[in-house]
């Protein structure tokens, strides 16, 4: 990457919703971590458990378009329920509404895959 690590929290390097951004791998594998279900007990890990949350409330955006409110993806993802659906106005196309929709939610789960892997002793 050009201009590094700065890259994978700024730019469109591609998304967990579709698997194909560069720190998916290791998103896999820290989510190993995460219970099925209920929180992270482990007082030592509060950003895996952030990422816990995190996780629910994104797939929450993408699977439900961001209904369930006990998720609090407007929350998590400021602005990202109205790209999702369009807009303001619904004025976006299924494409943009994506792409900026992304751009809200990308950054924040890269920080945090980043953060949980760091605070596990993934990266070093």
């Amino acid at each position: 990457m050009e201009n590094g690590l700065a890259d994978l929290f700024q730019k469109e390097v591609g998304n967990f919703w579709d698997e194909d951004h560069p720190l998916e791998p290791i998103r896999i594998e820290v989510s190993k971590l995460i219970p099925d279900h209920g929180p992270v007990l482990d007082e030592e890990s509060p950003k895996l458990e952030k990422l816990r949350v995190l996780t629910n409330a994104y797939w929450d955006l993408f699977n439900n378009g961001g209904g369930n409110a006990s998720r609090k993806v407007s929350y998590y993802f400021p602005g990202a329920i109205t790209a999702f659906h369009g807009g303001k106005n619904h004025q976006m196309d299924g494409s943009a509404s994506k792409k900026a929709t992304f751009a809200i939610t990308e950054p924040i789960m890269a920080k945090a895959v980043f953060a949980a892997a760091l605070e596990q002793g993934f990266l070093g």
